[in-house]
């Protein structure tokens, strides 16, 4: 772990939750500017799709893999490391806090499994867990990531192909439904392995 990153990733965490705090407590701190400011909160959910590619560059950038053993393992290790935990969150939640209509039930249980819920509008707030939308981000762009360092060529240029890709999908955010979609954060964490090839390289 890079550990100079730990108070960016506490500071954009801290962000988010009291974004959470404030649409679903009413939370507010009564001074005008930081009641916008949290408002608009969800904004920093991009910092953790840029820390992602730059900590994955960082702990796979000299992997090879053209090798398709390297590439096994990659998934293994990525797959291993987030979907037990998510597996178990899921079926308790499922059992236990949602009523989930039963009309519903199969076509959620199945895009919730599969880790897919974000790529479908209807699933942002129809899903077993809505706010498990990050983990099915994540683990697209974890699937992606190998073919994005064999195309960049762990090269910073990749950063302005990024920056224009980031821009190029934010003015045309206008949904929740966009805005969980991991397609359209591609971008984010393509910019977080730009940051880090140009840091390697300067």
């Amino acid at each position: 772990m890079i550990t100079s990153l730990t108070s960016f990733r506490f500071i954009t965490a801290f962000v988010v939750f009291l974004f959470h705090c404030r649409i679903h407590l009413n939370w507010k701190c009564d001074v005008s500017i930081l009641d916008k400011f949290f408002a608009n909160g969800a904004t920093f959910m991009t910092g953790f799709f840029v820390l992602s590619g730059f900590v994955m560059s960082h702990a796979y950038g000299n992997t090879d893999f053209t090798k398709r053993k390297n590439i096994f393992n990659y998934y293994l290790k990525r797959i291993a490391k987030i979907y037990p935990t998510y597996l178990v969150v899921t079926i308790v939640y499922s059992v236990l806090v949602r009523d989930i209509p039963s009309q519903e039930y199969l076509r959620m249980v199945v895009n919730d499994l599969f880790l897919v819920q974000g790529f479908f509008p209807s699933m942002f707030f129809l899903g077993i867990n809505g706010g498990t939308w990050s983990l099915s981000v994540e683990i697209f762009l974890y699937f992606l990531f190998p073919f994005l360092i064999i195309l960049s060529g762990k090269s910073p240029k990749i950063l302005f192909f990024a920056i224009v890709l980031t821009v190029i999908a934010n003015l045309n955010i206008k949904t929740d439904s966009i805005y969980a979609n991991p397609v359209f954060r591609v971008g984010d964490f393509l910019c977080g392995m730009g940051f880090y090839f140009l840091r390697e390289q300067i």
